[in-house]
């Protein structure tokens, strides 16, 4: 019996769309488990969501806010990329996205973006690419840590 760590998909009374429609009736919660000793990569611009990132995921996880520092630290193996879309200053994460397909990156991404746009984006180059996305924006993401059997 090993512990994961689990983000919790749910819906946002502040922000409904295509990502936070509810799951069908009587399935509860969509969850994505994260083992322990998985490694997941951070891209993320924003303080507030790099400490909650930190807080959810513990100080093994690597955090960037920048794209060509995300790139730098692909060269090191991860299992889960969580990806912002914006990262401000008019900067964003379709490079990495685009990295990722010509590395084959094997692991998952999760694009964790409030940006409507900004997700097609990422998911197009990612799904064509053949990577496997989750999409979950970041108000929705709740970690909560359960016993897998």
């Amino acid at each position: 019996m090993g512990v994961n760590l689990g983000f919790r998909v749910g819906t946002s009374s502040r922000r409904i769309t295509r990502y936070s429609l509810p799951p069908k009736p009587g399935a509860g919660p969509r969850y994505i488990a994260i083992p322990r000793d998985h490694r997941v990569l951070v891209v993320e611009d924003l303080l507030h969501r790099q400490l909650r990132f930190l807080q959810q995921l513990g100080p093994a996880v690597k955090i960037v806010s920048r794209a060509e520092d995300a790139i730098e630290a692909l060269r090191q193996p991860f299992d889960w990329i969580f990806l912002d879309y914006d990262l401000g200053f008019g900067r964003n994460t379709e490079e990495v996205a685009r990295y990722l397909v010509n590395a084959q990156f094997a692991g998952s991404v999760v694009i964790h973006s409030a940006n409507p746009f900004g997700v097609d984006v990422l998911e197009k180059i990612l799904r064509d690419g053949g990577i496997n996305v989750e999409v979950a924006p970041f108000d929705m993401l709740g970690v909560l840590r359960e016993r897998v059997k």
